[in-house]
């Protein structure tokens, strides 16, 4: 006998109309449903860069007031070419300690990926976020990673 005891019923999710990224050459992977925007809209909220002798991570986060959305976009650059490896990038409530969306998206993508974004929290309004990006190189050379503090608080 099937039981409903522990399930929660979504809550109804807003349409966007963004255009959905090619699934046969995406091998990206996230809790966001219906997968990562296409691209942040709003003004740039937080940008920082950190970097090692291998290469560099960057994370910029946005805020939209449509939706009252936050939205992370992270870039690894600089590393020799060919360099093959797994791009993390995370948003998050600051005051969350969960998994579970709507708290916490996450993008990995793999194996050739510079760039993952499109992550997004909404009703971020005077909420407090922080963002990371890390970059890990499959070639044993360290892995790379930069973070907000909490931003976006108000």
């Amino acid at each position: 006998p099937s039981s409903s005891a522990g399930t929660t019923t979504p809550k109804p999710w807003p349409t966007y109309t963004t255009t959905p990224t090619d699934t046969s050459t995406d091998r990206s992977e996230t809790n966001i449903p219906g997968g990562p925007l296409e691209s942040c809209p709003g003004k740039i909220i937080a940008n920082k860069t950190d970097s090692s002798s291998y290469g560099s991570v960057n994370i910029k986060v946005y805020y939209s007031e449509d939706n009252d959305r936050n939205c992370a976009v992270g870039t690894r650059f600089g590393w020799p070419s060919r360099t093959q490896g797994r791009l993390n990038v995370r948003l998050r409530f600051s005051d969350y300690e969960g998994t579970q969306w709507p708290e916490y998206a996450v993008v990995t993508s793999q194996p050739h990926t510079t760039q993952v974004g499109g992550l997004y929290l909404d009703d971020t309004y005077n909420r407090c976020v922080t963002a990371s990006t890390t970059f890990t190189p499959f070639t044993g050379m360290d892995k790379v990673s930069v973070s907000t503090g909490a931003i976006g608080c108000n």
